[in-house]
């Protein structure tokens, strides 16, 4: 592969891979280390929390989801990871290992690059198990699975049965496409993620898919670093080596989130285009198809916008218009895919989101109309902060280090920072708030360019300011502080996050009741059904339900209920605010007919405690 080592013959070498390559060979000056690098990286981290916490107070509103990870998760890893970062900047990395040699040639590098891509399949096998008790705790995870059961069964989408559709507002409260009559099931995302795991469910078990592709990200970002810098194989292993060990990246190929393969196709996007020869450009464009339609359209055209700008700005002209008219013709085919879809079914077009151009363009107004500017701002600090503190330490500040410079140098590794920019800037303006998140998953698709990044700015400081000594000391001593340390914390907080959850979902698929209604805003993510409704019981939202749907549903079957008293017996934890909330209208009118009476969690006796 001629365009892996940058040395093409022919008229091909003078343009194959010039983009990477360019920012590879960028001017040394431009890549100076500051002596207070590390002081400036917990000034950014402090300031960001400050940030946080004042415009926090502003707001008289309850904590959300990513204030109380701020309080209770990050700022415990942040300042241990600033602890670290000034031992080690005091001369704690020069005493050396004798007994560690960092890769200097090719054979060793690739060696290290496959162990830290077999180490992340490995993990992300194990964590969903253990970590996660295979349970997708959020809804984007649940539709993921729910849709790859749709996919698995040889449907585009699921039917729903005549006796269940006026029900479907409370069995599929959020994110459910809206469909006339709701004739059919279905998330309101796009199929490719879901696909991709339902066919892995015809193979072996969806599983398999976050760590598998987690993996081969790993294994992309070494060949592209093997082209950014052809003579040194320790930058192509740090860069591997930094998103083997970013948690972010780890927790994530836990779950069944889409991000996963976003930065799987993104990366082998960068490959394709890369290369730059027709066949490699036709490959990009499918990719980009692809990673288009994986579950929301927004994120991969905000990598490839900065490349096709770059294409325009140096003379390309003729590229730069095929892939501009090639993502206009993939974004109108993903915007048009559900319309399309029901039409060629039969049935009406959905509404909202998924029916079309003027719909989808009336969302994302919506999305910006209702945006509150200090609320962006607030949440945008937050989620820097979840990215910085679920990554390698090192990692993080050596992006702080090769930010501005990627800017400056140009090249690809300027595209790929100029991609981050445009990323953060659209978030803020249109979603804010990730919700749940292992790291912040907005960015995730952008994480090989993180890491991209931060090894140019170890080839720099390599050449300038760091021994090689030393350069090997700090990574080894960032890796273990990464994997011994900052993961296993991370895994005790995802599992803290995720086990009441799983317990409650347990209980609930154990009933042995016809019909579980759940009560209490707080719970309502544990409303999930098969979605063929195939599997008993059949989950409602009763907040959702009507008086003359609750009396129909007390008359067909046994119903039990789980509200807020349960989850506080799982260990969710309920505000008490709401913990002693007055019954609703709908769970009145059960106790009158003597329905629901009976809790999915049963008391036991004090010495047993709560048994699933």
């Amino acid at each position: 592969m001629a365009g892996m080592n940058g040395r093409m013959n022919g008229p091909a070498a003078q343009s194959a891979d010039s983009d990477i390559a360019e920012a590879g060979r960028g001017a040394r000056c431009s890549w100076a280390w500051p002596a207070n690098l590390t002081q400036r990286w917990m000034i950014v981290c402090v300031s960001l929390c400050l940030l946080a916490f004042i415009l926090m107070l502003l707001k008289s509103r309850d904590l959300r989801q990513a204030d109380v990870f701020l309080v209770k998760e990050d700022l415990q890893v942040l300042a241990l990871e600033g602890v670290f970062l000034l031992l080690m900047a005091k001369g704690l990395a020069g005493r050396g290992f004798p007994a560690w040699a960092w890769p200097t040639a090719w054979r060793s590098a690739r060696v290290v690059a496959a162990l830290a891509a077999l180490a992340v399949l490995i993990t992300g096998l194990v964590g969903w198990r253990l970590v996660f008790s295979r349970y997708p705790l959020s809804l984007d995870e649940f539709f993921a699975v729910s849709d790859a059961t749709t996919f698995h069964r040889g449907l585009f989408i699921a039917p729903v049965p005549a006796i269940w559709r006026e029900y479907v507002p409370a069995l599929q409260p959020e994110f459910g496409l809206q469909v006339p009559g709701h004739a059919v099931w279905s998330s309101d995302y796009l199929p490719l993620n879901a696909a991709f795991r339902g066919l892995l469910m015809a193979v072996g078990g969806a599983a398999w898919a976050g760590p598998l592709l987690s993996a081969f990200s790993v294994a992309m970002v070494y060949d592209i670093a093997k082209v950014l810098w052809p003579d040194r194989p320790d930058a192509a292993a740090v860069a591997a080596v930094f998103l083997a060990s970013s948690s972010q990246l780890l927790f994530t190929a836990m779950t069944p989130y889409a991000m996963s393969a976003h930065l799987a196709l993104n990366l082998t996007w960068l490959r394709l285009y890369q290369r730059d020869s027709g066949w490699s450009d036709g490959a990009a464009l499918a990719v980009g198809w692809a990673a288009c339609g994986l579950h929301q359209l927004v994120f991969h055209p905000l990598l490839v916008a900065p490349f096709i700008l770059h294409a325009f700005a140096s003379g390309r002209w003729r590229r730069a218009v095929v892939f501009t008219c090639g993502y206009a013709a993939i974004g109108l085919f993903w915007i048009l895919y559900w319309p399309v879809m029901f039409h060629l079914m039969g049935l009406a077009a959905p509404q909202g989101k998924g029916g079309g151009v003027q719909a989808f363009a009336g969302h994302v107004l919506q999305l910006v109309s209702e945006s509150d500017p200090l609320e962006a701002v607030r949440l945008m600090a937050e989620n820097l902060i979840r990215f910085i503190s679920w990554q390698n330490p090192l990692m993080a500040v050596l992006l702080f280090a090769g930010f501005v410079p990627a800017l400056r140098t140009g090249g690809a590794l300027r595209n790929m920072a100029a991609a981050s920019i445009l990323t953060l800037a659209t978030v803020a303006l249109v979603m804010p708030y990730q919700g749940l998140g292992w790291g912040y998953r907005y960015l995730h698709g952008l994480l090989g360019c993180a890491c991209l990044i931060a090894a140019a700015a170890y080839v720099e400081l390599t050449r300038s300011a760091w021994s090689p000594l030393l350069a090997r000391n700090a990574i080894m001593l960032s890796l273990a502080a990464s994997v011994l340390v900052l993961a296993p914390w991370r895994a005790l907080q995802a599992h803290a996050d995720a086990a009441p959850f799983a317990r409650a979902s347990q209980a609930i698929s154990a009933d042995t009741a016809d019909f579980v209604v759940v009560n209490g805003g707080d719970v309502s993510g544990l409303v999930r059904n098969d979605p063929g409704l195939r599997a008993r019981p059949l989950v409602f939202d009763l907040q959702a339900l009507s008086a003359s749907q609750v009396y129909a549903l007390c008359r067909r079957g046994r119903v039990h209920l789980f509200d807020r008293k349960d989850a506080a017996k799982v260990g969710i934890e309920v505000p008490k605010a709401t913990a002693i909330a007055r019954p609703a209208p709908q769970e009145l009118k059960m106790q009158s007919m003597g329905c629901a009476s009976v809790h999915v969690v049963r008391p036991q006796p004090a010495s047993s405690g709560v048994s699933l």
